[in-house]
């Protein structure tokens, strides 16, 4: 898929207020079948061993929301992976202030020594988990993994080498608070760095609030917080060598989750806000779903939309 032919973003319809104080709510449009949709909805808290939030916003208002036990609207979720998407904004963030170029060597001063080939790597580069980097992600605790050694081993005292004591203020005036997010909790570590890749604890509906930021193109209430054109570089499709299996690839966004044109932030354990602008749909779900069922939970994630697509 190529940034040509993506659908356009929707923008807010007239009428609705941005959710910035609170969720304007609406009710399912005529077109969704309600009684299928109630039994996707069951599903989704009966399934998938634990669901804490599912969150749906159509049009700007917020059409269903449901809680698992001890959650409800104001419960922070685990972000997992979806953090990554968090961390997207907030280089694009940078970019549009211009402190950073993503087309240019990564600014990591330990890969700066003559000869070494990380050197070459990009930023954008990093932004598509294309760097070329040899890592292996696995969260299980008798397998090698370089995640729990970076989050939990030797690397827990500074995962990045980087200092970053006043990036927590940044997060919030430029980023949660315009958005009128009021839930997230950023995890940072001994040395002040943002975990980026896995953590920002946020209710469901700030998240859904994050998505809309995106379904948007970047712009909330008439004021543009990422830079034009940053949406799509999100989710214009990164090449992936032959036979690889993970899910299609943006820019710190997964694509096609809810079909043709649809975006999503995905997290370990089954954390999504997905986004299909054809719709003018969001839907977020939190919960602890194993590997045995994450496939079973993205096709469920996937007939969600599809409901709202019929």
């Amino acid at each position: 898929m190529t940034s040509a032919i993506l659908p356009p973003l929707p923008v807010q319809p007239p009428g609705v207020d941005w959710p910035t104080l609170r969720w304007s709510r609406g009710p399912l449009p005529p077109s969704v079948d309600a009684e299928r949709l109630a039994r996707l909805i069951d599903r989704g808290f009966t399934d998938f061993e634990e669901t804490h939030a599912v969150v749906v916003v159509q049009g700007g208002r917020l059409v269903l929301d449901r809680y698992g036990p001890a959650h409800g609207p104001g419960a922070t979720c685990l972000s997992w992976s979806m953090a990554k998407s968090i961390t997207h904004a907030l280089v694009g963030i940078a970019v549009g202030d211009g402190l950073l170029d993503i087309m240019a060597p990564a600014p990591v001063p330990e890969w700066r020594s003559p000869g070494d080939p990380r050197g070459a790597i990009t930023t954008d580069q990093l932004l598509r988990m294309s760097s070329g980097l040899r890592f292996s992600e696995v969260y299980e605790p008798d397998k090698p993994s370089d995640t729990i050694e970076m989050m939990w081993g030797s690397g827990k005292a500074d995962v990045a080498g980087l200092r970053g004591e006043a990036f927590a203020a940044f997060m919030r005036e430029r980023l949660f608070k315009p958005l009128g997010m009021r839930t997230p909790v950023p995890k940072f570590d001994p040395a002040g760095t943002f975990i980026g890749s896995s953590f920002c604890f946020a209710s469901g509906q700030d998240f859904a609030r994050f998505g809309l930021l995106y379904l948007r193109d970047g712009v909330w209430n008439g004021r543009r917080l990422l830079p034009e054109g940053w949406v799509v570089y999100a989710r214009t499709r990164t090449f992936q060598q032959a036979g690889v299996t993970d899910d299609p690839y943006g820019a710190h966004w997964w694509l096609g989750l809810g079909g043709e044109g649809s975006f999503s932030a995905n997290g370990h354990e089954g954390q999504f806000t997905l986004l299909a602008p054809d719709l003018d749909l969001i839907i977020v779900r939190h919960g602890r779903t194993g590997a045995a069922l994450k496939d079973a939970l993205k096709v469920w994630m996937g007939e969600m939309a599809a409901a709202f697509r019929t």
